[in-house]
């Protein structure tokens, strides 16, 4: 009964496979990584590029504003005029200032959800290819909020 091979005792042979790193599977996984931080990136780009945009054009239309009253300004001869020309200038940069925001929300919340949904898709892609027997659970749908559908 000594005699007898165990699980716990070494045989003194070689495994017919030395495990080492995967290299290969981490130069793959890092190739991946690194093309989706490259899209992320370029789309990150274009957003900053159509907000820079955006604001140079509105900052160009201000600035233009400024100086249309500093010429109606210099028109005015009496005082009640140039307080109208003060309140013309200001209920105006209220309006374009309100308008502008919101042009900037939709590029930022367009942006946003464009993000979203490539991050939705790429984890449903991995989670879809790792789900067999994986016990991975189905990723959670991205919806969005009240304050988003209003």
């Amino acid at each position: 009964m000594a005699n007898q091979p165990t699980s716990d005792n070494y045989s003194g042979k070689f495994p017919d496979s030395v495990p080492f790193f995967d290299f290969a599977g981490f130069i793959e996984m890092s190739r991946n990584t690194l093309t989706e931080t490259v899209k992320q990136n370029s789309k990150l780009s274009t957003t900053l590029q159509a907000l820079g945009k955006e604001w140079t054009e509105f900052v160009g239309a201000r600035l233009h504003e400024e100086s249309q009253l500093l010429q109606t300004l210099r028109e005015c001869r009496e005082l009640p005029s140039m307080q109208r020309a003060y309140l013309q200038f200001w209920e105006k940069a209220l309006s374009q200032y309100g308008e502008e925001t919101q042009r900037l929300m939709r590029i930022t919340q367009g942006a946003v959800q464009e993000a979203a949904h490539s991050a939705q898709e790429r984890i449903e892609a991995t989670n879809g290819g790792n789900a067999h027997g994986s016990g991975a659970s189905p990723a959670k749908k991205v919806s969005p909020s009240p304050r988003q559908r209003a």
